[in-house]
């Protein structure tokens, strides 16, 4: 037993110290350049619509920091979060869901500590692909980080096939990370319903690791947040569902 607690206060010590050494390094400019992190917004307040506005105008022109195939050709250096949730079932349930994702509400509404940005005027517009979007959560209720994605896919009512005998349809977008975000990487919102039963399911899929130099030295901080993160939209989503409904 004494064994364990040495071990747990050593775990929790190593987390303090990187914790401390890379928020010193993110808000030291020069450090934040040196490692072409200049897209991440690591800020000890959350960021008001201006600012907002200025970032996306920012974000533009930047490209996406991996490509599929190099997902494919890596899948080992690539960490794997998924989680699954019955949310209810009918169409109105289906429909309702749907919403949530597509005008990024999924995550303003389940979890209280993050927000799926979208550009100005178009807070009423369904997430389309090729979209930019901001990400901006407050991490270990300290500091907030603003990161920058881009939808790369986003279906509407596709049909599905699972294991040969259970069919349906699904909705769903899938968001990737740019250049200058701390993770590499990609996230999927899927909304499933299915025929034989009329169920409806949220699934919630990423695939990421550590971009470059310091994405890599913060993953031991950003793996905890990311499971966090699906957790909460689980846990949530079904009230939130219901209460749209009604």
């Amino acid at each position: 037993k004494r064994l364990k607690d040495f071990k747990k206060k050593q775990k929790i010590r190593k987390m303090k110290i990187i914790t401390f050494l890379l928020v010193k390094a993110l808000l030291a400019e020069n450090i934040f350049e040196k490692f072409s992190f200049p897209n991440v917004r690591i800020v000890p307040f959350k960021q008001n619509d201006k600012d907002i506005e200025k970032y996306f105008e920012r974000i533009k022109k930047l490209h996406l920091n991996h490509s599929p195939a190099e997902i494919a050709d890596n899948a080992k250096k690539f960490k794997v979060n998924q989680k699954r949730v019955k949310i209810g079932s009918g169409k109105k349930c289906y429909q309702e869901a749907v919403k949530l994702i597509r005008n990024g509400s999924i995550v303003d509404k389940t979890v209280p500590w993050a927000q799926l940005l979208m550009e100005k005027g178009s807070k009423n517009k369904r997430i389309a692909k090729n979209d930019l979007l901001l990400t901006q959560a407050l991490c270990y209720k300290v500091i907030w980080a603003v990161s920058p994605c881009k939808v790369v896919s986003a279906e509407n009512n596709a049909t599905f096939t699972r294991n040969s005998d259970s069919k349906g349809i699904c909705s769903s977008i899938s968001i990737s990370t740019l250049k200058g975000h701390l993770i590499s990487g990609e996230e999927r919102f899927s909304v499933e319903m299915c025929f034989e039963d009329g169920s409806v399911w949220l699934d919630l899929y990423s695939v990421s690791r550590g971009a470059g130099v310091l994405g890599t030295i913060a993953m031991p901080l950003i793996r905890p947040l990311q499971k966090a993160f699906f957790k909460e939209i689980c846990k949530n989503v079904s009230q939130v569902v219901l209460s749209d409904q009604n």
